[in-house]
C-alpha cells in the first residue's frame, strides 16, 4: 500500500527518491516558543519520482526534483523580500537553492517562491507552474534569468489544464495545513485560487509539431 508521511520540521537528503505513490508531507514545525519554522528539505527532493503527491512548506535544497518523472510536488516556500538579483548569489536567497526540476521528464511542479537558478537543465517533459509576483520583483523577466543557459523550455501562459492543475495542487496545499493547525498560514493563497492565470505561468518544454 501507499506510504503517507508526515513530517513537522524538516528533512534531510534524498527524501522521496524514486517514489512510484504515496504522499510525502514536510510542515513547519513548532519550536518552544510555539512558533512554526523550517519545513526544510535537503537535497534531491523527489530524485527520479514517478508518482505520488509531495508537499514542502519550506525552502529545498540543490537539485529538487532532478529526473522527475510523473509525481506532482508543491514548494510552498515564498519571497519574504524584495529579489536583489543585482547582487549576485541568487541561489544563496531562493526558496530552491539551484538545478531545480534538472532531467525533468513527467510530472508536475508547483512552486509559490523563487524557484532559484539554473532550473530546468536537460528538462524534456513534464511541467513547471511558477508564481510571479512582481511587487515582490518575481517578474518573468526574473524568472527567464533562472532558467538554465541551454535548456529546452518556454513560459507560456496558463492554459485550461494548468488553471485546473494550478487549482488542484494549491488546493490540496492549503486544505493540508489547515488539517494541520495552519489556518492562518493559508489566508493570503486563496486569492491566487481566484484567478490562477494572472498568478502563475506555465515552464515546459515547448510542443513538438511531427
Amino acid at each position: 500500500a501507499p506510504v503517507h508521511v508526515l513530517v513537522e520540521g524538516g528533512a534531510q537528503d534524498g527524501i522521496g527518491k524514486c517514489a512510484k505513490d504515496g504522499v510525502i508531507t514536510i510542515l513547519k514545525g513548532l519550536n518552544h516558543n510555539g512558533e512554526r519554522l523550517d519545513g526544510s528539505v535537503g537535497k534531491s527532493f523527489a530524485y527520479g519520482a514517478q508518482g505520488g503527491f509531495f508537499i514542502v512548506q519550506g525552502d529545498a535544497d540543490t537539485r529538487a526534483c532532478i529526473r522527475l518523472s510523473g509525481a506532482s510536488v508543491v514548494f510552498g516556500g515564498e519571497i519574504s523580500q524584495p529579489l536583489r538579483d543585482e547582487d549576485g548569489c541568487i541561489g544563496a536567497r531562493a526558496n530552491l537553492k539551484g538545478y531545480a526540476c534538472e532531467y525533468m521528464t513527467s510530472g508536475r511542479v508547483l512552486i509559490l517562491g523563487d524557484p532559484g537558478p539554473w532550473i530546468c537543465a536537460g528538462m524534456t517533459g513534464g511541467v513547471l507552474y511558477q508564481r510571479v509576483q512582481p511587487e515582490m520583483g518575481l517578474t518573468i523577466e526574473a524568472i527567464q534569468r533562472r532558467i538554465a543557459p541551454g535548456a529546452v523550455v518556454d513560459i507560456f501562459p496558463l492554459d485550461e489544464q494548468g488553471i485546473e492543475d494550478v487549482n488542484e495542487m494549491l488546493n490540496r496545499y492549503i486544505q493540508t495545513l489547515e488539517v494541520n493547525h495552519q489556518a492562518q498560514a493559508t489566508e493570503h493563497l486563496y486569492r491566487l485560487l481566484r484567478r490562477p492565470q494572472e498568478h502563475f505561468i506555465k515552464i515546459a518544454p515547448p510542443m513538438r509539431v511531427n
